[in-house]
């Protein structure tokens, strides 16, 4: 499944999110952190 992601940094946190997806909301110290929490996430 492909998906489009956001990811933003807002402090010491990297956040991300989908738009198309309600309650796809996650965070992690780095970017390569916030995606896999991002993936399972949405698992």
């Amino acid at each position: 499944m492909k998906v489009k992601a956001v990811f933003v940094k807002d402090g010491d946190w990297w956040v991300g999110w989908i738009d198309d997806i309600p309650g796809a909301l996650t965070q992690g110290k780095t970017v390569d952190e916030a995606k896999g929490n991002l993936v399972v996430a949405i698992l």
